[in-house]
């Protein structure tokens, strides 16, 4: 937990700028795409089921997109939250996700536009292990995108089914 508290503080501190910042253009497409209401899944849960929801928001005077992933459900009802933020690496000149719910280790990666949509490719933090999850994310208009993760490892990779969600509340 120490770790995890450490790296979120040098992340914020990394991002904070002297003032509020201009959004990059990159960034800003970004959040135009995300950015707003509620994403829920399209196909409705069964009895049980895990949901996750996903929120996002411009924070200007950090300069960057913070965003939420709700879990709710299961047999014992569970509820989570994973801080996810998008920010501008002005080195790389690209997108940086950062994502961390408290209770596994975090993950960091880039993320990166593409055509209708955009992807992330992001490691576990602090595992040694050479093993990555690329997610790609297809929008269908400005309040529906599909998902799909691959999680590539030494040895072989495994494929999510496709996931569709739809923008509430927008």
């Amino acid at each position: 937990m120490k770790r995890l508290l450490a790296l979120a503080a040098l992340v914020w501190l990394a991002a904070v700028p002297a003032e509020a910042a201009e959004q990059p253009a990159a960034l800003k497409t970004l959040c135009d795409r995300i950015c707003g209401g509620t994403w829920e899944p399209v196909v409705p849960p069964a009895p049980d089921q895990f949901v996750t929801t996903y929120s996002y928001e411009w924070d200007a005077p950090l300069g960057l997109i913070r965003g939420t992933a709700t879990t709710v459900g299961g047999v014992g009802g569970i509820h989570t939250e994973m801080v996810i933020l998008f920010g501008w690496d002005e080195v790389r000149k690209g997108i940086w996700t950062f994502r961390a719910d408290g209770d596994s280790r975090p993950v960091y990666g880039a993320a990166d536009l593409a055509g209708d949509g955009y992807s992330e490719t992001v490691k576990v933090l602090d595992t040694g292990l050479d093993s990555k999850m690329i997610t790609t994310y297809v929008f269908s208009g400005a309040d529906a995108y599909t998902a799909r993760s691959e999680i590539v490892a030494p040895g072989g990779s495994t494929l999510s089914t496709e996931e569709t969600y739809k923008r509430t509340a927008h």
